[in-house]
């Protein structure tokens, strides 16, 4: 075959190099309050510029800063960079910035009572305060920054006036000295040193409210859409079904039980599929051995099932429009700030420290294509830009602690798949559910019962406005588990990148990701609902 070449998409791409994060540093040293963390970021990004001030060759060449400031004993890491993800004039009209202290309520609910978690009802009571009292916390940050947003206009108001005053004394001075009126200059010239130095310690206070202002934006979450059937509440059970198929062929449904149904650990190990002795099912795994909890080797069958899997998943998405990348499996900390959120540096990301300036191993190839096209100017016919990200993916899974050990469900390490889509602003829900769409149909060619869930506003992402999960059948436990995350991120994410269309009114893009296939995890699922009493049926889109 003959793969023709293509220019670019008429995009100008420049990396943006920009500071993230102390959140760790902040956790190490026990500062948890929120006033408490924005003073500790304020102050620790003043200290980087003027380290990089009085440094600028070593920053030029994007050595390793040590640590200054106030606490410079302390091993500083990235946090959260790039430019406030929500736009400053929904703060600034009372009634936008109400539609966003009710989404942070909405994504922050106090739940019923009964609803509440708690055996006896003063235990519930403490929950139900709990809630209420993080719900406050939450929809304060609205406040903050809108009091944040005044004193910095004012501020910058008052910077305005006084170089103002300064561009009409420095015309006067140039008019006194024509006339060589030499002590009418002088005068003016001590006046106008005077406003330079009052000028300097505006613009540095103006900076620092501005700092904290968006230290605070960048804590709250996108607006939850009130016309996409989301319903207002923590608790996942109550997500509304969006779509189903194959309920009634579920293989071992409760109503119909198999006297045999294996899971998917027992069926690798009977297979020789993985790293365990096919005469000890349970055994633990030589990859554990190798590196540590949740590692594994994929042997034989169950090496060529993944690789086969992943072959499929990038030929169905190239059918459907979809470019193949093939991504970097770490990025800089500075553009990892871009793409990931605060809590993930602590509970997914994995650091990788060398030559330069440090990385971070990607969570999924979402966070490498973001960054992608950071500070990209894209041309409104070049859209929508659709891609299938494929990389190996690591995790920490920091909040999985002791659930999922055994088998490749749940791992450090997987291959992924995933849809990565940038389109026009007046695009986006249209885009999701052709994305979420293609997952359907995906896992239909490979006749996997599922059902498509649209998650509650309490379980979001801050980035995500939307979210659908696919959850498929797992027969050997009879329920249904996540094999697909789809988000509508709106233009948080392209906000945060600077991304926008090219021309005039330069809109902000909006960026779309949604899972097709996580491979390891697919697999589970594939092997549980094509096994036979001889062995596992392969499914016919993944047969040579």
């Amino acid at each position: 075959s003959v793969f023709p070449l293509h220019l670019s998409f008429g995009q100008s791409y420049k990396m943006a190099d920009l500071t993230t994060s102390i959140l760790a540093a902040a956790k190490e040293r026990g500062i948890t309050d929120a006033d408490a963390l924005v003073s500790f970021a304020v102050g620790f990004v003043q200290g980087v510029q003027n380290e990089s001030e009085s440094k600028p060759a070593a920053a030029a060449a994007g050595s390793k800063q040590e640590p200054v400031g106030a606490d410079a004993e302390l091993n500083h890491v990235a946090l959260s960079g790039g430019k406030p993800p929500l736009d400053i004039l929904l703060f600034r009209d009372e009634n936008l910035t109400e539609k966003v202290r009710e989404s942070q309520r909405r994504r922050f609910p106090v739940e019923a009572l009964e609803d509440c978690p708690g055996s006896t009802e003063e235990e519930k009571k403490a929950a139900q305060d709990a809630q209420r009292e993080k719900q406050k916390e939450k929809v304060a940050l609205v406040d903050k920054v809108v009091a944040l947003d005044i004193s910095w206009r004012e501020e910058r108001f008052k910077y305005d006036a006084i170089k103002k005053e300064k561009g009409k004394l420095s015309k006067q001075i140039g008019q006194h000295m024509k006339k060589k009126e030499v002590e009418e200059a002088k005068k003016l010239k001590a006046k106008v040193a005077e406003l330079a130095a009052d000028l300097k310690a505006q613009e540095a206070s103006a900076t620092e409210t501005e700092a904290k202002r968006d230290a605070f934006l960048c804590q709250i979450g996108n607006l939850c859409p009130e016309d996409r059937g989301m319903v207002w509440t923590s608790i996942e059970e109550k997500s509304p079904v969006y779509k189903e198929f194959g309920t009634e062929n579920r293989l071992n449904d409760p109503a119909a039980p198999l006297e045999k149904c294996l899971n998917h650990i027992d069926l690798f190990h009977r297979l020789n599929a993985r790293d365990c002795n096919p005469s000890e099912a349970g055994g633990a795994a030589e990859g554990t051995k190798v590196a540590g909890g949740r590692a594994y080797f994929l042997r034989g069958v169950g090496c060529y099932l993944n690789q086969a899997l992943i072959n499929y998943a990038l030929h169905f998405l190239e059918k459907r429009g979809f470019t193949a990348m093939h991504c970097p499996f770490f990025i800089r900390q500075s553009m990892m700030g871009l793409a990931a959120q605060l809590e993930d540096f602590d509970e997914q990301l994995y650091k990788v420290t060398g030559e330069g300036e440090d990385k971070y191993l990607i969570a999924t190839s979402e966070q490498a294509l973001c960054c992608f096209h950071a500070d990209a100017r894209i041309e409104p016919k070049d859209l929508p830009i659709k891609y299938a990200g494929y990389s190996s993916c690591f995790r920490k899974e920091v909040g999985s602690h002791g659930r999922d050990t055994l088998g490749i469900f749940r791992v450090h390490q997987f291959e992924k798949v995933e849809q990565f889509c940038v389109t026009a602003p007046d695009k986006s829900w249209e885009m999701m559910e052709e994305m979420i769409g293609n997952s359907m149909e995906f896992y239909e060619s490979l006749n996997i019962p599922y059902k498509v869930i649209n998650i509650v506003s309490g379980e979001l992402n801050n980035a995500a406005a939307q979210k659908f999960d696919l959850e498929a059948w797992f027969p050997a436990s009879q329920c249904y588990r996540e094999l697909v995350s789809c988000s509508n991120c709106l233009d948080y994410q392209s906000r945060r990148l600077q991304t926008k269309m090219a021309g005039k009114k330069g809109e902000f893009v909006h960026m779309l990701n949604s899972t097709l296939s996580a491979t390891e995890r697919a697999l589970c699922c594939i092997v549980e609902n094509n096994q036979t009493p001889e062995g596992v049926k392969v499914p016919a889109p993944l047969v040579p």
